[in-house]
Order: structure tokens, then C-alpha cells, then sequence
């Protein structure tokens, strides 16, 4: 009896959990769709009508290298550096909801699997071995778009020379990271989780066969 209502407790869990997984899925899908609109919007429209409504000129900003953050005052921005900027970032943006509603989509599938008896079934093992590859790619991935974001954010606002200027600094140089060892580690333990699900498959049907 506890263990029965035990299971309707989880199963229960799984449907909360899956409804709330699909108002994620959904709103990443609206934000990918939105970054995709402003890109085509950003690089269509014509660049008399972006100078109204961006009113490019001077600005102060922030720039972070790694850890360091610094300010930039009076940084003349043109139309072409803002159209770059944006679309740098919505480009980024893109690549990381895709990312994300990769993973999102087969948690709901678990969650699927889950509240219709027992995790493990050959599909709750796949997704998870879906999950783990996704995150391994991220650990490629995710370094390189941050890095070559900043790394062009450093040249929208001409960094070097501004470093330079101080004649205390003779040379700048970037050097752009794709790869972290410790999502591709995460990756591989999610991918090897998967195995473990699939395995449990097998001996939930030789547990099934025997009754």
C-alpha cells in the first residue's frame, strides 16, 4: 500500500514537473523565434531608419576579460558596430536556447515516461544519453560563442588600441577558449547515467519475464 502510494506520489511530481517543463519549452521557443526575427530585422532594415531609433554616438561601457572589468568612456559607436553588437548577441542568445531546449525537450520525455509506470524503459535511457551528449557538446560549444563574443565586443570597441594608448602596454592579445573540461566531465557521467537506465531496461524485463 505505501509503495503504491508512494509511486502516485512521483508520478505526480512528474506531471507538476513536465507542466512546468513545457512553459520552459515554450518560452525558449518563442526566444529563439524572437532572436531570429530581431537578426533578420536588425541586418533588413534600413540603416537611415536604425539611426533614429538606435541613436548611435558616444557612450561609456563596460568590457570583462575574464575576471577584469573595466570602464570605457566616450566610446564612439557607429550603425555598423551596433548592428555587430546585436548581432553577436542575439546570435549567442540563439545558440543557447537551442542548447537548452534540447535538454528541456527530452526531460519531458522522462517526465512522460515516469507518469506512465516505471523510468526504466528504453526511451527514458535514450533521452538521457541525449541529454549527456548535448552537455558534452556544450563543453565545446558554450567557451567558443562566449569567448568569440567578448573577443569581437573587444574589437566593436577597439580595446587594444585603447590599452595601448597609455604607452604602457606594448601588445594585446586574446586568446579564444574552446573547450572546459569539467561540462565535458559532467557530459560523460549524464551519457554513462544513461547506460546505467539502460542496463536497469534489461533487468526490469527479465524481472517482468519471470512473473
Amino acid at each position: 500500500m505505501n509503495s503504491k502510494n508512494e509511486l502516485e506520489r512521483v508520478k505526480k511530481s512528474a506531471r507538476i514537473i513536465s507542466i512546468i517543463l513545457k512553459v520552459i519549452f515554450i518560452t525558449i521557443i518563442v526566444g529563439i523565434v524572437g532572436s531570429i526575427i530581431g537578426i533578420a530585422i536588425i541586418n533588413l532594415m534600413p540603416k537611415e531608419t536604425l539611426n533614429g531609433i538606435l541613436s548611435p554616438g558616444v557612450i561609456t561601457n563596460s568590457v570583462s576579460l575574464g575576471n577584469l572589468s573595466f570602464d570605457l568612456e566616450n566610446v564612439t559607436m557607429g550603425i555598423n558596430d551596433i548592428i555587430k553588437m546585436f548581432n553577436t548577441s542575439l546570435l549567442m542568445l540563439t545558440v543557447l536556447l537551442f542548447l537548452l531546449g534540447m535538454v528541456v525537450k527530452q526531460l519531458i520525455k522522462i517526465m512522460k515516461v515516469i507518469q506512465e509506470g516505471t523510468p526504466f524503459t528504453q526511451e527514458c535511457s535514450k533521452s538521457i544519453g541525449i541529454i549527456g551528449i548535448v552537455i558534452m557538446m556544450c563543453s565545446v560549444v558554450l567557451p567558443s560563442v562566449i569567448s568569440a563574443m567578448e573577443f569581437r565586443m573587444l574589437r566593436i570597441f577597439n580595446v587594444q588600441n585603447a590599452l595601448m594608448a597609455s604607452n604602457q602596454i606594448s601588445q594585446v592579445k586574446y586568446t579564444i577558449n574552446c573547450f572546459d573540461g569539467s561540462i565535458l566531465i559532467f557530459g560523460i557521467i549524464i551519457f554513462m547515467l544513461g547506460g546505467i537506465f539502460k542496463y536497469g531496461c534489461y533487468l526490469q524485463d527479465e524481472y517482468d519475464s519471470t512473473l
